[in-house]
């Protein structure tokens, strides 16, 4: 039984039979149209950087929304190309690493950042891991699991690894579980946006940084269906749902804060997305229309802003000499 996620049982093969124009290949690492390394003229490139909400092995490469923001663009008559640089399990640091290594070559003008439930994971792992910091969260706090034999059981069990993941999930409701990760996780997840942008504006790129988007937000909490609670202890054994609900709005905070201080792009993708269950297959993965959406909320911010763009070119031309 599988708690969290209702996936397609179709492999990575079978999506790609019959999309043999997308990616990745040897010559070209990115899932999405396969294009050469010279660009055209008048070809603006944008660079995806996220994890397995882009990538998305799970549907074919032209429903996942990478490749759906490229089709919107073109119909918002920008000459538009997008790399998916995402790859799943790969957090922010991973994201500069690839940007580093291939972005020089591909000359992105816009690399834009989708992340915040992996580093929500790691961080709670080293800023809460330790029994003592857990235990330190008010009585109030604690789940209870469903039975407790069976977890001292497992937890003696040396299984499959995703069989030993979803277990993990019924341990980790009878813990003690922190409701959010303090400031100290903040400073930590600040500091590798930051490095993303600094990576970025390396290579000549406009960095972009997005809110992240949940499936159930604060005002859902008691509306939370069990397998997708339970999903969530696959991320994190030591926050609970609540915790989970207030560190994305805690990061969300940080993005937009980072945004202004950084004078960078932001997309609120949050806003466009986020509490509708329909465009989620969990909490964090997204169904085709889910997928649909993010394209078209970050697809009409940047059109937006290169019109903008254009507006300015266009009064500079005018007022110079």
């Amino acid at each position: 039984m599988v708690f969290g996620f209702s996936l397609p049982a179709q492999s990575v093969s079978q999506q790609q039979q019959g999309n043999s124009e997308f990616g990745p290949t040897p010559a070209f690492p990115f899932r999405s149209r396969i294009v050469p390394l010279e660009r055209e003229s008048g070809n603006h490139r944008y660079w995806v950087a996220s994890s397995s909400h882009a990538e998305d092995i799970y549907l074919p490469p032209p429903m996942i929304f990478p490749n759906v923001l490229e089709r919107f663009l073109k119909e918002g008559k920008i000459n538009s190309v997008v790399l998916n640089a995402s790859r799943a399990g790969i957090d922010i640091p991973g994201n500069v690493d690839d940007l580093k290594r291939w972005g020089g070559q591909w000359k992105p003008d816009y690399a834009i950042l989708y992340q915040m439930s992996l580093s929500i994971g790691s961080i709670a792992k080293h800023v809460l891991g330790s029994p003592k910091q857990v235990a330190s969260v008010k009585a109030s706090d604690v789940k209870e699991g469903p039975v407790t034999w069976i977890n001292r059981l497992v937890e003696k069990t040396t299984i499959y690894a995703n069989v030993k993941g979803q277990i993990t999930a019924r341990i980790g409701a009878s813990r003690v579980l922190a409701n959010g990760l303090g400031q100290q996780a903040e400073q930590e997840f600040t500091a590798m946006l930051r490095d993303f942008i600094g990576a970025a504006r390396s290579i000549g790129s406009v960095p972009v940084l997005t809110t992240f988007a949940t499936s159930y937000t604060r005002k859902h909490l008691g509306e939370i269906p069990q397998d997708i609670a339970l999903g969530l202890f696959k991320y994190s054994s030591v926050l609970s749902v609540e915790g989970w609900v207030a560190s994305v709005e805690q990061f969300n905070v940080a993005v937009k804060r980072v945004a202004t201080e950084e004078r960078v792009l932001l997309i609120d993708v949050e806003s466009a997305v986020a509490g509708h269950p329909e465009f989620f297959r969990d909490f964090v993965h997204f169904t085709p229309a889910g997928h649909e959406a993010v394209a078209k909320a970050m697809g009409m911010a940047l059109l937006h802003f290169e019109q903008e763009e254009a507006l300015a070119s266009s009064d500079r031309e005018r007022a110079a000499p």
